[in-house]
């Protein structure tokens, strides 16, 4: 004899954490030429910055190293060789802008900020 029954299950569910992205922070440097024209001539101060995770569980939470460990594992996919590691390079920026240039510094300043994605 075979009987049918109904099962509700009722939980909270709510985010435990969150991992934003990489970011490439500071400006490359510029310089006008003796016309006046403005070029990007180096790096600068452009970095690489990993995201910083969110936990959202309280520390004395039974769940807090779990969720950490889980975000930390997000920040890792954006090392050099992982899954998102080949994203938010400086070096591709600065190649990607090296040749622009500009009426002013701000002219120039707006290109960079434009091709970043500010």
């Amino acid at each position: 004899m075979q009987h049918a029954t109904t099962l509700n299950v009722n939980f909270i569910w709510f985010r435990t954490g969150s991992t934003g992205q990489a970011d490439i922070t500071g400006n490359p440097t510029m310089a006008a030429d003796s016309q006046g024209i403005w070029h990007i001539t180096g790096m600068g101060t452009m970095t690489r910055v990993l995201p910083v995770p969110q936990i959202f569980v309280p520390t004395t939470s039974q769940f807090y190293n779990k969720s950490n460990q889980h975000e930390q594992v997000h920040v890792a996919q954006w090392n050099p060789g992982r899954l998102l590691g080949d994203l938010y390079i400086p070096s591709d920026l600065f190649n990607l802008v090296a040749s622009f240039t500009g009426t002013s510094q701000a002219h120039l300043q707006h290109q960079f900020d434009t091709a970043k994605g500010n």
